[in-house]
């Protein structure tokens, strides 16, 4: 049967986000003029910095299903220059008149999805055809039934430089699809700052690497909430958007946060562009999640502060969440490691909770069954679940006759669900 189209194309991103500082799927197709068989996918490099993507891979979700397989290994020495484009086109029955930079056969679902996955195994962009398969992000795309000159295009306008997490706003219906690849003229998304060596003004004119300035200790992460059980934004209700951010200004100057952006981990919550103001020295600030719509996941996530050349300036990455109401903080503020040993302070200095050493739940699990906290990012069918040893250990769970699956592939949560 004809998959039932889940989103219209018509919609666009309202404010301008920053360029991701990561590669994109920036345009692709399951058929063509020619075709089922006449597929193409357009790789993007929109960061300021070059990308070595040998061994990485394109896969592909099957149709409405979760079994995934390899469309493509990148090929050796390959790497992607900020601006630049990667075609992976089907090795027979293309009507494209672009080379390919490397081909591939043909099988991409139309109902499916597409994933570029890193040489270590980390997804790092998806998009898919419907809500049921295992590569999309936010609302999938609607699926290719015509046999046309078409493409789904990354926005503005096939250029590749957004990246809202979001199918239906990332990309756009093209005709003529316009694919790209190496050889093709270096696109630069607007505000990136790249990194390209630079002549030494000498009788020999050798040209010496010009590398990035080193980026100072300046304005770092404080402290992060991803579990609260309090209304600490006062807005009446106890949820989400009462997770927040915290900065602290180590140096000696005062910073304009203009330009600067969060986010969590890559392929989470899209990024959140600060906004202009000054931070004096030794100043704190927060930011809820009603402000910046990135949600903290419980089954542990990333935490990341992006420069506005593009460069990250400091990052966490924390394990399963074992407790609410207790913040990961710098002790002291702005200069200490990050622990799991704080009380919620936002916008005021870090205060380590009362005989607390020890990060919560570091201690000996109970042998008998008892029923642990369910993270944010499970499903919303997931309601209670019962834990062995610390941590979020589903067990004796069945969903009918399903297939087994990894709940950490749909929805960050490193669990087997069967």
């Amino acid at each position: 049967s004809t998959p039932t189209p889940t989103a219209t194309y018509t919609r666009t991103p309202t404010v301008t986000p920053p360029a991701p500082a990561h590669l994109v799927i920036s345009e692709f197709r399951t058929r063509g003029p020619n075709g089922g068989n006449d597929e193409f996918v357009e790789i993007f490099n929109p960061s300021g910095g070059a990308v070595d993507i040998s061994g990485w891979t394109i896969k592909k979700s099957s149709g409405c299903g979760s079994s995934i397989s390899t469309l493509l290994t990148i090929n050796h020495g390959v790497i992607l220059r900020p601006g630049q484009h990667f075609l992976a086109v089907t090795a027979s029955n293309s009507s494209l008149t672009v080379g390919a930079d490397q081909t591939f056969s043909p099988g991409i679902a139309d109902d499916g999805g597409l994933a570029l996955v890193s040489e270590a195994g980390t997804i790092v962009d998806r998009v898919g055809m419907c809500n049921e398969t295992l590569y999309y992000e936010g609302l999938p795309l609607a699926p290719m039934t015509a046999n046309a000159n078409q493409s789904y295009a990354r926005q503005p306008a096939g250029k590749g430089c957004y990246d809202v997490n979001n199918n239906t706003l990332d990309f756009a219906l093209l005709s003529p699809a316009q694919p790209q690849n190496r050889a093709s003229p270096i696109a630069i998304c607007s505000g990136i700052v790249t990194f390209t060596p630079s002549r030494t003004p000498t009788a020999t004119r050798q040209r010496t690497p010009t590398a990035p300035p080193p980026m100072p200790a300046s304005l770092v992460i404080n402290e992060f909430l991803p579990f609260p059980r309090a209304d600490w934004n006062g807005d009446g209700r106890m949820d989400a958007g009462d997770e927040y951010i915290e900065l602290i200004n180590i140096s000696t100057e005062a910073i304009n946060l203009k330009g600067w952006y969060l986010d969590d981990e890559e392929g989470g919550s899209p990024p959140y562009r600060l906004p202009e103001r000054l931070i004096l020295p030794g100043e704190i600030v927060r930011f809820f999640g009603t402000e910046t719509q990135i949600l903290l996941s419980n089954g542990g996530d990333s935490v990341r502060l992006f420069h506005p050349n593009g460069r990250i300036v400091d990052a966490f990455t924390y394990p399963v969440v074992e407790a609410a109401e207790v913040t990961w903080c710098r002790l002291p503020d702005g200069k200490g490691s990050f622990g799991f040993v704080c009380r919620p302070t936002p916008g005021r200095p870090n205060a380590r909770l009362a005989g607390q050493n020890q990060p919560p739940g570091g201690g000996r699990a109970e042998e008998a069954t008892r029923p642990c906290p369910v993270p944010s990012s499970a499903p919303s069918f997931v309601v209670l679940a019962e834990c062995k040893d610390a941590g979020m250990n589903l067990w004796n769970w069945h969903l009918g006759q399903e297939e087994p699956y990894w709940l950490e592939e749909r929805y960050g949560w490193p669990v087997f669900l069967e």
